[in-house]
């Protein structure tokens, strides 16, 4: 019987610290992160290379978009991009990047992601975004 107590004290002392850190850990994040997938044109600037692909998702400060596999880029892992993005509007939005992760898509490596977070995101972009 004891020891059918000491578990039962264990099982509830777990419980309460599991709870204790959600409420800790809900607190911290203020509002949640949302992506929202898109298919939008967009033209990626590395350096004196360019070309154009796809913006597959986005958040309010972070871009992924799938381009080409060309051999020059290869090491897109430049510290700053340019990426211009064909919103509705007449002037496309230029948005400052750095290049998070990338990687080449499967099966054959055609194409690649390029996950970039947009730096210091312009009142244009936020708009933008929201009107997604």
């Amino acid at each position: 019987m004891l020891f059918i107590n000491y578990i039962y004290c264990i099982f509830l002392l777990t419980e309460y610290l599991l709870d204790s850190i959600n409420e800790q850990l809900l607190g911290k994040c203020a509002m949640p992160i949302s992506k929202k997938i898109v298919n939008i044109k967009g033209k990626l600037i590395a350096g004196d290379t360019s070309c154009d692909g796809l913006i597959e998702s986005c958040t309010e400060d972070k871009v992924c978009m799938r381009v080409p596999s060309l051999p020059h880029l290869e090491d897109v892992n430049e510290e700053s991009l340019m990426l211009y993005v064909d919103s509705s509007s007449e002037n496309p939005l230029c948005l400052n990047c750095k290049v998070q992760w990338t990687y080449k898509n499967p099966p054959y490596g055609l194409t690649r992601s390029i996950g970039m977070k947009v730096k210091s995101p312009l009142q244009h972009y936020k708009e933008f975004y929201e009107s997604l």
